[in-house]
């Protein structure tokens, strides 16, 4: 099985790893398609069960939909999961004991299951973000039409003084800037004491915002009282107010639609640092990947001996998961502004592939 290997020249022995390496992504990328899309199947089909109009195929369509950008959210896992796989078969063949044999190093080892990674995470957010967001549009745009009638009050929290101000308001949460003025739907402002128990309650049918001012016109203090003719003006304290929920920024924008996104909110004054951030999120995505794919060589087995293999594959995805958490950490300090946006996207990816470098330093010359 490794004889031939002492034949490759070194770049068509890279090209050989590699091969293996995106044979198991897409391996594991299968895998984990069917089992995530056959979840979402039976979800649609539960829900649907009822509505004749609806076959197979609509099902089908509905759960591919979804399906892609859940893929996208694991790949950094799968991509750790494809490179355990390559790495322990070419442990078990000695594989990899032939290619160092041939004069390759476990740097350069190192360098072309990081590349690989690279390279996939590349064509990933390039290719594979913006087709999945379409998809995942087309699903929100079902999802919308079926829960079509059905409002969902949004609820933001304001605390000033000791007190709390809660704001519901059925129109989807986009921050007003200074010069900008949006228009909500029915809106409700309740006035909670220091226990957070309802103190004063003022409903509106219409109101709108500008900056930090909160305006309800003809106000009430029942939904069942006379309209009042004048107008009630809250002043907020927070200019920051209705923005997006931190988890779904941006769900909807292609990797290309980020910059427009920040470029229009920063002309028109509206905040964008959360699309910033979501932004280098995407744009750092493929050092992770690298980070993932790389780590499988620094904590592959010397030799395939029994026992070493679960050991290697529970620290090779233990790492992965450590990577992905302090990557989310970095965004999470971005969000609360402790750190620049670039910075709490970057600096993680870049201090662990330092660490990945010298524990296999470490390994290979015990320096």
């Amino acid at each position: 099985m490794t004889s031939f290997l002492y034949r490759f020249t070194p770049g068509v022995l890279a090209g050989y790893l590699g091969k293996i390496f995106l044979k198991y992504c897409l391996i594991v990328t299968g895998f984990f398609f069917f089992l995530i899309y056959l979840i979402h199947y039976l979800e649609i089909y539960r829900k649907l069960s009822g509505d004749t109009a609806a076959n197979s195929f609509t099902h089908f369509q509905i759960a591919f939909a979804q399906t892609p950008i859940i893929i996208l959210q694991a790949a950094a896992l799968i991509i750790c999961f494809a490179a355990c796989g390559a790495a322990l078969q070419l442990s078990a063949n000695s594989e990899l004991i032939a290619a160092k044999a041939s004069g390759m190093s476990s740097r350069r080892l190192f360098f072309i299951f990081g590349n690989t990674g690279l390279a996939l995470g590349a064509v990933l957010v390039l290719a594979g973000q913006p087709i999945a967001t379409k998809m995942f549009q087309s699903y929100r745009l079902w999802e919308k039409n079926e829960n079509a009638g059905v409002t969902t009050p949004v609820r933001t929290v304001f605390r000033a003084n000791g007190k709390s101000v809660l704001v519901l308001t059925e129109t989807p949460p986009f921050t007003a800037g200074r010069n900008a003025e949006l228009h909500l739907g029915e809106t409700e402002i309740y006035f909670l004491n220091e226990n957070d128990l309802n103190e004063t309650t003022i409903f509106s049918k219409t109101a709108k915002l500008r900056g930090r001012e909160l305006t309800l016109i003809k106000p009430t203090y029942s939904k069942d009282q006379a309209e009042n003719p004048k107008e009630y003006t809250l002043i907020l304290p927070s200019a920051d107010i209705f923005s997006e929920p931190e988890k779904r920024v941006g769900e909807l924008l292609t990797f290309y639609d980020f910059p427009k996104e920040i470029a229009r909110r920063e002309n028109n004054d509206i905040p964008a640092d959360l699309f910033r951030i979501r932004y280098y999120e995407w744009l750092t995505l493929p050092l992770l990947f690298f980070i993932n794919a790389a780590c499988a060589i620094v904590f592959v087995p010397k030799s395939p001996r029994r026992g070493k293999t679960a050991l290697f594959a529970i620290t090779c995805i233990a790492f992965g998961a450590v990577a992905y958490g302090l990557s989310a950490l970095g965004l999470s300090l971005a969000n609360a502004g402790a750190v620049a946006p670039l910075t709490g996207a970057l600096f993680p990816k870049i201090a662990l592939f330092f660490l990945l470098f010298y524990i296999l330093m470490q390994r290979e010359y015990g320096r």
